[in-house]
């Protein structure tokens, strides 16, 4: 999903710098439908790239650690990004209901109600807290996490 949103961004920048150059008049709807997309491929792309050992994280004080230590700091680092992610949902869940129940719309000319880009954000979210929460279950149960993989190799 965040590819196929990356890939709509791509094409609605291609028909925005198309429309200026050939038209000389801006897409109304590109700038604002290129932030929502942007915004969907980020928040989509969370859990995926957290299974996938993607995401930043500090290895170098790892090998400074009995391996015992290593993994409980892992696990309370997990719970901490599970409590944030939490955290994170609820708001854009919070917000995305309201817009929903409000029928907040954006300000430019197309009016999008606003409650369908935040839902898929809100989606992106949710994913993310599922995979920390999988990823609690895996450190837990001793088995080797994506990050600790990532390090090691295949």
């Amino acid at each position: 999903m965040a590819a196929a949103c990356l890939a709509l961004l791509a094409i609605v920048i291609l028909a925005e710098v198309l429309s200026v150059w050939l038209r000389n008049r801006s897409l109304e709807f590109s700038w604002e439908y290129g932030a929502f997309l942007m915004a969907a491929a980020f928040f989509l792309g969370l859990g995926w790239t957290l299974r996938q050992g993607g995401h930043v994280r500090v290895a170098f004080l790892a090998g400074l650690m009995p391996p015992a230590l290593e993994r409980w700091i892992e696990v309370a680092a997990t719970v901490l990004g599970l409590a944030i992610a939490g955290f994170l949902t609820s708001a854009l869940a919070g917000l995305t209901w309201s817009s929903w129940i409000d029928g907040s719309r954006t300000f430019t000319a197309t009016a999008t109600p606003l409650a369908i880009p935040q839902a898929i954000i809100t989606l992106g979210a949710v994913i993310l807290w599922l995979q920390l929460a999988a990823r609690l279950i895996r450190q837990l149960r001793g088995e080797v996490t994506e990050a600790a993989r990532s390090e090691t190799g295949p």
